[in-house]
């Protein structure tokens, strides 16, 4: 491309390379910053990662002319590849409740700099990977998790400025009454997420104005207080109109729209507010070392080898689209242990009773549930089971968590994993307890209980004879592609677990695993 910068042209080639490698981790975010859910401040750093590529054009950065580099970028590509499949397939649904997809973000660009750039380019990304991990909320859950505090600190501010406005109101936790009636400053008032997000959006422009470090972090830090400033009145504001119009009113007038707006008013305050805090936008010419680089030729290969490594991201990650997903701040909301959760497993095992099993529960065990399924009578085979009895271990965790063999006691032995369309993994092998033989499956599945998530930890297992079936692949459904990659990562899994047994899970094992959305 005459007359164009190699520099320029290394840049769009990272910035294309990298939308196709995460291009699918972006499709699965929601693009709104969600009162009910902090961890969606993550679509905030997805967004801004192309804008902090796009910055680098302000670097002195060489591209690379080694096809040396082109080597250790697919390297590290293909740890990318090993990384990804094998936490996807250990982690189970959970993989996409914590995001891992994203904070895998580093090791990939890191993949694409070292192809376009070379090694020595590194120290000069180091701020663009390092921003990338937060595209997952991994690192920041347990400031997220920590929201209910904080809303209990924002309640006891607004109280103390009603109190100091003459209003007479009593304040127990975060519910503030009045004469007739009760607000309350629950943590969708004063989300988290909203300040993360601040704080992630001002980060590649600070990384763009020059200036000094001390005064970027003050202008950020500056910018989270503010929007704290504001929801605090806007907060303060809807209390007032409650306590002498109704509650009504103030829903109506601004708890509805004006929230919406803080967020947007902050970002615009303080970039119009840089220049005093002694940022600019750096405006000095090319050096004349710069302007001979320019003139480079810019070898087409690093281009070429650069796409094809987004293109081999874009193609791994295409099954996020199918993958259950519940975020992980809804597995530690308020849950009501009074509800039994085992009705949910109850419920969804009334699947195979739709099928011609007659379920039956037997009890509780050491905290777990057991269940016991039969086929109905008759030379008529329900499922891969005929005349034969299936029993359903389940248990249960206020937290993701992938499935785990709860009877310790029993010796597994030819176990694999499969990694099911839905992003569960099927762990499949053969038991042995008083030398009797059974085929065993176990896996965890998401449920909603109450508005909290809970884990359901299933293992079901029956006695091996003639009659039982096996279930393979023909059970799956959906595009040959995803298919074909969850084969793949299953594989991957399986080798560096030593696991090379083909054992296959048994049919109603699979149907329940496949059933969970």
């Amino acid at each position: 491309m005459k007359g164009v910068s190699p520099k320029v042209i290394g840049i769009a080639t990272l910035f294309v390379a990298f939308l196709l490698g995460s291009f699918n981790s972006i499709a699965k975010t929601g693009f709104s910053i969600l009162d009910t859910d902090s961890t969606t401040y993550i679509i905030v750093v997805m967004l801004m990662l192309f804008a902090f590529i796009v910055f680098y054009l302000k670097e002195d950065i060489k591209v690379s002319t080694r096809k040396k580099d082109i080597a250790i970028g697919g390297i590290i590509l293909a740890a990318y590849v090993v990384v990804l499949s094998y936490l996807r397939v250990s982690m189970s649904y959970a993989f996409a409740t914590y995001r891992i997809d994203a904070i895998m973000f580093p090791l990939l660009l890191a993949s694409l700099i070292a192809t376009l750039f070379g090694l020595k380019s590194f120290r000069k990304f180091n701020k663009l990977m390092l921003y990338s991990v937060f595209a997952s909320p991994l690192l920041l859950l347990p400031l997220i998790l920590a929201n209910g505090l904080f809303a209990n600190l924002n309640s006891d501010i607004v109280y103390s400025i009603l109190r100091a406005m003459g209003v007479n109101a009593a304040k127990s936790g975060i519910a503030i009454s009045g004469a007739s009636s009760t607000i309350t400053i629950a943590s969708t008032c004063v989300p988290v997420g909203i300040f993360i997000a601040t704080a992630m959006l001002l980060l590649p422009l600070a990384y763009l104005y020059e200036g000094k470090r001390s005064r970027k972090a003050l202008w950020i830090t500056l910018a989270v207080v503010a929007v704290f400033i504001m929801n605090i009145l806007r907060m303060s504001a809807i209390a007032l109109v409650w306590a002498h119009s109704g509650i009504g009113s103030a829903a109506a007038l601004f708890h509805a729209f004006a929230g919406e707006f803080i967020f947007y008013i902050a970002i615009v305050l303080f970039v119009l507010l840089a220049g005093k805090f002694g940022l600019s936008l750096d405006r000095r010419a090319p050096s004349r070392k710069s302007a001979e680089r320019s003139t480079d030729r810019f070898p087409t290969y690093h281009v070429a080898f650069a796409i094809l490594f987004g293109a081999v991201a874009f193609v791994l990650t295409l099954p996020y689209g199918s993958m259950v997903y519940s975020s992980a701040v809804h597995f530690y909301g308020s849950y009501n242990a009074s509800s039994n959760p085992q009705q949910l497993v109850a419920l969804e095992l009334g699947t195979l009773s739709a099928k011609g099993f007659n379920i039956s529960n037997a009890g509780a065990v050491d905290g777990f549930e057991i269940y016991t399924a039969r086929s109905g009578s008759g030379d008529t085979a329900v499922m891969g089971v005929q005349n034969n009895q299936i029993s359903i271990v389940s248990g249960y965790l206020n937290m993701p968590a992938p499935g785990v063999q709860m009877f310790r006691n029993t010796s597994v032995k030819d176990i694999t994993a499969e990694l099911l369309p839905n992003g569960i993994s099927l762990i499949s092998g053969v038991s042995s307890s008083n030398s009797t033989s059974f085929y065993l499956d176990y896996f965890s599945a998401p449920y909603e209980v109450n508005g909290s998530e809970i884990s359901v930890n299933y293992e079901i297992f029956t006695m091996m004879n003639s009659s039982t079936s096996l279930c393979g692949p023909q059970l799956n459904n959906g595009q040959a592609v995803t298919l074909a990659v969850n084969s793949f990562e299953s594989a991957v899994y399986n080798i560096l677990a030593g696991r090379f047994s083909t054992t296959p899970p048994l049919c109603y094992a699979y149907r329940i695993a496949a059933g969970a959305s």
